[in-house]
């Protein structure tokens, strides 16, 4: 099975303009991963 690794700056960004790229990505069979930096609310 494929896997796929996304990055991203934070958590927000990453699920508001990459949701439907993983959504299709996991219909497609891929094992998907996403690593994104610890966020601390203020």
């Amino acid at each position: 099975m494929a896997r796929v690794l996304i990055l991203a700056n934070n958590d927000v960004g990453l699920y508001n303009f990459r949701f439907e790229l993983i959504e299709e990505l996991i219909r497609q069979g891929y094992q998907v991963y996403f690593l994104c930096q610890n966020q601390k609310k203020i």
